[in-house]
């Protein structure tokens, strides 16, 4: 059977994630601490990383490209979100914050997955 994934406990159950998909789950971890603390201050991806058992799993330079695809994204956040809105049809999590909908978790986790991709791309 297939282990379910939820975004508080996304790879508990897994054997081994990809560098990508560990840098995905630190994002979105990071993204959904910003949304519900905001007096809390920064919460950086690159420490939800560094605290990350899968991560810590992962081979040296599979740390060192998860850490770059994160801290890419981080630093193009702007401009990964400008190229992804050209493309959406319906809003994504980043718009829907800003309306009374609450961002369902499939939604953010493939808004991490995506500007993951991005920033390998850009």
């Amino acid at each position: 059977p297939k282990p379910k994934v939820s975004p508080t406990t996304h790879h508990t159950n897994a054997v081994h994630l990809s560098c990508r998909a560990v840098a995905a789950f630190a994002l979105l971890q990071s993204n959904m601490k910003k949304s519900s603390n905001k007096q809390e201050g920064h919460a950086f991806a690159i420490r939800m990383l560094d605290q990350d058992p899968a991560f810590l799993r992962l081979v040296g330079r599979d740390r060192a490209f998860s850490r770059l695809l994160l801290s890419t994204s981080e630093r193009r956040a702007g401009q990964i979100g400008k190229v992804i809105q050209s493309f959406v049809r319906k809003p994504t999590a980043e718009t829907n914050q800003s309306s009374s909908k609450k961002t369902r978790p499939s939604d953010a986790l493939c808004d991490a997955a995506l500007r993951i991709g991005a920033s390998q791309l850009l």
